[in-house]
């Protein structure tokens, strides 16, 4: 079956399947049963977008956002890549951070991960210049940067580490308040990204700039930690970074998907406030990652090829936005085709059983 008419008919169970589901909600949702209702609530969030923020939550965040715009040179963040970037104080940060990794997904809990090779061939062996994009399914909030480091040799981080990951975080959380927590994070390889921001932000453009230049850059393009059995829709500010980049270099990057399983029983949050249940992490879970092969993005970029000027992306222009979705769209199959071979893998390895759910999901 061909890609494209894969996802049609992914869209089609989807679309049949979110029907019949619906129906059997409206005919359950009779009482005024205070559990009942919350169950309902629950089950529909599995079908419905859900941002997990209220008007309020909106609010404070705009808030943080305008503190985070005042105090924060984000030139001089994006500059880290240039000057005073390997120094002994980054290695410290992240070997600290993938030893606490190792310990805490390898020995206290049990990590699976299948064709590490890929992701390690691409980190390590690309061509010089190509930059990496890997995108990853967000579990919950100890993704990045302990699952991801605990994919990687910790030779690497300690004596490579200009090879390691940029990562991202929301501006209001990691980049507000303090100067040692915003230095904290860079020395991480952490960088900001604000919530709200719209496709006109400019650490979108910075990133693309990152990559341009051949650095790594992981991302999770829902945009949020979903612990639903679902995955959400891609946000379109991937889909720029990818499109401005190869108009900045001429050079397609690396898109490397992943998918991974698991990482919401070590670290569970509420379904309703998406509030962590608690903030020690869980021990004994088995987690599950399947690194996939590149998605293929040349034909939509040269599809698209109208849409390769610095005018039509500096406006998001409709042409571009038509590419942004067409990228989101691939990348989205991309996993959900990695979920359905990873849990393949699993039933099979386990004797049939399948711990995180059924590999013929469609959501």
């Amino acid at each position: 079956m061909s890609e494209t008419s894969a996802e049609t008919h992914v869209g089609s169970c989807c679309d049949r399947w979110l029907a019949d589901f619906r129906s059997a909600l409206r005919a359950h949702a009779s009482g005024t049963d205070k559990e009942k209702e919350r169950r309902l609530k629950l089950a529909l969030m599995q079908v419905q977008p859900f941002s997990g923020f209220t008007e309020r939550d909106r609010q404070v965040v705009d808030e943080r956002n305008k503190e985070y715009r005042a105090n924060v040179n984000m030139n001089e963040l994006y500059d880290q890549p240039d000057r005073r970037n390997n120094g002994l104080f980054r290695r410290l940060v992240l070997g600290a951070t993938t030893l606490f990794a190792h310990a805490l997904l390898k020995y206290a809990n049990t990590l699976t991960v299948y064709g590490l090779e890929k992701l390690h061939t691409h980190v390590l062996d690309r061509e010089g210049g190509t930059g990496l994009v890997s995108v990853m399914n967000h579990r919950s909030i100890l993704d990045d940067p302990f699952l991801i480091s605990a994919m990687l040799p910790l030779r690497l981080l300690v004596q490579q580490p200009e090879k390691v990951r940029w990562g991202l975080c929301a501006s209001d959380i990691c980049f507000r308040g303090g100067y040692l927590k915003r230095k904290f994070c860079t020395l991480g390889k952490v960088l900001p990204v604000v919530r709200f921001g719209g496709l006109q932000q400019p650490e979108l453009d910075q990133l693309a700039a990152l990559i341009q230049r051949g650095e790594w850059v992981h991302v999770y393009p829902e945009g949020r930690v979903v612990q639903m059995p679902r995955i959400e829709r891609m946000r379109r500010g991937i889909g720029k970074v990818i499109t401005r980049s190869y108009f900045l270099s001429g050079k397609a990057p690396v898109v490397l998907p992943i998918y991974q399983d698991g990482m919401e029983r070590v670290m569970p949050q509420d379904p309703i406030t998406n509030k962590c249940v608690s903030m020690v992490p869980s021990t004994g879970h088995e987690i599950f990652v399947l690194v996939g092969d590149p998605i293929h993005m040349q034909d939509l970029l040269d599809e698209h090829c109208a849409c390769l000027n610095q005018q039509s992306i500096s406006c998001d222009a409709p042409e571009c936005v038509a590419l942004y979705d067409a990228i989101c769209a691939r990348i989205g199959l991309a996993l959900r085709l990695l979920r359905y071979q990873l849990r393949l893998k699993v039933q099979h390895n386990l004797n049939g059983r399948s711990p995180y759910g059924d590999p013929y999901e469609v959501s």
